[in-house]
């Protein structure tokens, strides 16, 4: 893993990551129907950019982007708002990388964090299969009642009118087993 590094994400990198969108979601789904990402760079989370609270991040391999990450901290909770990693490098534990390192620089920033949440879409199966298989839990109706923290970000996103999840959307969740 030598030739792999991390880097805080450049405003001039925004253009490349969301050329890795297209192709990444085609290699897994097919032809497309609809967009699964947002591609342009003036719609959130490229919009947010240099926002406070957020948090941009590349892995490099020989010095060329291969996988990005963009989350928040809000509170005791850290969301995912977008990971890729390009076609070409799926499969291979790269994900499971860049969401390791996703939540210890999390932990780095909010050492009292108490959740890790997301959003994936519905019809992306091979996404819920990887979260899960990082202990991630696909909410269901009610999860909210039993994790004070996870009603929390559902009130956040109902202050955004993003709640219920809509654009076929699901939430996972995961607990700081390490706090």
């Amino acid at each position: 893993m030598t030739d792999y590094k991390f880097c805080s994400m450049k405003k001039e990198d925004l253009g490349f990551c969301t050329a890795l969108v297209d192709a990444s979601f085609e290699k897994n789904m097919g032809n497309l129907t609809h967009d699964y990402e947002s591609k342009n760079i003036f719609n959130p989370p490229w919009s947010w950019y240099n926002q406070k609270n957020l948090h941009f991040y590349t892995l490099l391999y020989k010095n060329k982007i291969i996988a990005y990450v963009i989350w928040r901290i809000k509170n005791k909770i850290s969301h995912l708002h977008s990971f890729l990693v390009s076609a070409d490098f799926q499969r291979k534990g790269i994900g499971t990388l860049l969401l390791k390192y996703y939540e210890e620089k999390s932990l780095e920033v909010q050492p009292k964090l108490k959740f890790f949440t997301l959003h994936t879409y519905d019809d992306t199966k091979y996404n819920h299969i990887f979260y899960s298989k990082n202990n991630y839990v696909k909410y269901r109706n009610r999860d909210e009642y039993k994790y004070s923290y996870l009603n929390d970000w559902i009130e956040n996103c109902k202050n955004h009118n993003d709640w219920p999840l809509r654009n076929n959307k699901v939430l996972f969740y995961k607990l700081n087993n390490n706090k």
